[in-house]
């Protein structure tokens, strides 16, 4: 679910580390995210959801409220 999430914002996933987690990088911005390298479909956990939703927010990809509606419907809110 965080994977899509990314790649919609335009991250690309660059690197998995020896400690398995992924590296993702958005060039334009200069952003980089490091998240835990789950399987698709094990859930995300708060602990990496958190400062997900922060530096997303800080770095101007995404505002809290639609990060909170795509963890809620799984889905962005529609853009009018």
């Amino acid at each position: 679910m965080l994977n899509q999430l990314l790649s919609d914002l335009g991250f690309e996933k660059t690197e998995t580390t020896d400690k398995n987690n992924c590296i993702w990088e958005h060039g334009e911005a200069g952003t980089r995210v490091v998240l835990p390298a789950n399987r698709v479909l094990d859930e995300a956990l708060q602990i990496d959801l958190q400062p997900l939703r922060m530096k997303l927010h800080l770095n101007g990809h995404l505002e809290t409220a639609a990060f909170d509606t795509f963890l809620a419907k799984g889905k962005l809110p529609q853009v009018s």
